[in-house]
C-alpha cells in the first residue's frame, strides 16, 4: 500500500497494486478523501508507474513540477500532485465511473513536502516487489 495522509479526512490510499501480465499498466485499489468528498475501493489504472516515481522524486527534489498517474490515453481520470515554490503539494484529479449513470469525483488538498518520503518509500518497495 502507498498512501499520503495529510489526516483523516484527507488521503489519498493506493493498495492491491496489480501489474498487468503483459506489462502494459497497472490496476490499484484507489481511496481517496479530500474534505466531506470521498471515494473508497474504486480500480484505478495507470500506465508508467516508475515515470510517475521519477517524477515524483524529481519535483519533491527542486520543489517544482508535477508528477501524474493516468492511463496514458485516458483524458480525465488522474491523479497529480503538483509542488509548490513554498514546500506545498497539492494532490488532485479526478475519478470517473462511466455507465448508465455516469458519476465523477474531482477532488484536491493540500499536503506539505514532509509528507512525500514516506509516500516514495511505499511506492519504491511495491516497485521491488513487482521486480522480484
Amino acid at each position: 500500500m502507498a498512501e499520503l495522509c495529510v489526516s483523516p479526512s484527507e488521503f489519498l490510499r493506493l493498495s492491491a497494486f496489480e501489474c498487468f501480465e503483459d506489462e502494459s499498466g497497472y490496476r490499484a485499489t484507489l481511496a481517496i478523501a479530500a474534505g466531506e468528498f470521498a471515494c473508497a475501493g474504486r480500480p484505478f489504472f495507470f500506465d508508467h508507474l516508475n515515470e510517475f516515481i521519477q517524477a515524483l522524486r524529481t519535483a519533491h527534489t527542486t520543489l517544482a513540477g508535477t508528477a501524474e498517474l493516468r492511463q496514458q490515453f485516458e483524458t480525465q481520470e488522474c491523479l497529480r500532485l503538483t509542488f509548490t515554490y513554498r514546500g506545498g503539494v497539492i494532490v488532485s484529479g479526478a475519478v470517473i465511473a462511466y455507465g448508465s449513470l455516469e458519476r465523477s469525483l474531482r477532488f484536491a488538498f493540500e499536503a506539505d513536502q514532509t509528507f512525500i518520503p514516506p509516500f516514495l518509500a511505499q511506492l519504491d518497495q511495491i516497485v521491488a516487489e513487482f521486480e522480484a
